[in-house]
């Protein structure tokens, strides 16, 4: 039987000795990030918390899931095969999404360089193209 007058506290768990990269990102549904430990060339195991939550793969590739419902915070974890070293990252889920695919474009101007943003619509109403 434990002895409730002297309560034993759970060891802290040893600070993160690898460096993960990016450290912190925010993403929507879709996207995907590539994640990097260093020292760089070593051997990681990868996975995220909570599963489910996308997937990333053995090289570190992360894939947001299709659609995110709610604003989520995921944690990326490096690990070396038996849990000796190990970095984080940590990954925000910037939903709802709203159904319409987005990209990205870079426009650069041959007298100085401008980078903007445009959201365009892929399918749908303002798109010769369907929603599936």
């Amino acid at each position: 039987m434990a002895d409730i007058t002297n309560p034993q506290s759970p060891a802290e768990p040893p600070a993160p000795t690898l460096e993960s990269s990016p450290k912190a990102i925010e993403m929507q549904a879709g996207d995907v990030q590539a994640f990097s430990v260093a020292p760089a060339g070593l051997l990681v195991e990868w996975s995220i918390e909570p599963p489910g939550s996308g997937g990333i793969d053995e090289h570190g590739i992360y894939r947001a899931p299709d659609k995110i419902d709610s604003l989520r915070s995921i944690v990326v974890l490096a690990r070396t095969p038996g849990g000796a070293q190990y970095g984080t990252a940590a990954i925000t889920h910037t939903g709802p999404t709203t159904g319409m695919s987005t990209t990205t474009f870079m426009l650069i101007m041959t007298t100085a360089t401008t980078y903007i943003t445009l959201p365009i619509p892929m399918c749908g109403s303002q798109s010769q193209l369907p929603c599936d």
